[in-house]
């Protein structure tokens, strides 16, 4: 064996459970399978009644094809996307449905004529408080 690989310290199991520790593994999962009862339909949900008889015989028939979007909420999740594939796959009695889970709301698209008129409001504001402290 070279000399320079025998001054190497060998890694133990703690160094791998401190590493893990340091540095969480990263969750590449796209789409997870979820508990039916841990996910709550959005209260900004704009549909207050769903017919979802059709949809319903098409998940019995050929299953759920796009995954629901979820985000955690508190110890559940939060229905995003999907109202109606999870209501109907909620009336065929499913225990647990495929979810695509976001840890964070993506933010909303602004367009740059805001951003703009956001930019020339903070200079004037800026300009403002200089004369005040002049």
């Amino acid at each position: 064996m070279p000399r320079a690989l025998r001054s190497v310290p060998r890694a133990t199991f703690e160094d791998l459970d401190a590493a893990i520790e340091e540095r969480p593994p990263v969750d590449d999962r796209l789409v997870h399978s979820l508990p039916m009862t841990a996910i709550r339909p959005s209260p900004r949900n704009p549909r207050q009644r769903m017919v979802v008889d059709e949809l319903k015989d098409s998940l019995d028939v050929h299953g759920l094809l796009q995954a629901i979007v979820v985000r955690r909420r508190g110890p559940g999740y939060e229905l995003i996307a999907g109202h109606r594939r999870y209501e109907a796959a909620k009336q065929l009695g499913w225990a647990t449905i495929d979810a695509k889970v976001l840890d964070k709301t993506p933010p909303r698209p602004t367009s740059s004529r805001s951003l703009r008129i956001c930019s020339a409001r903070t200079s004037r504001q800026a300009k403002r408080r200089k004369r005040s402290e002049s």
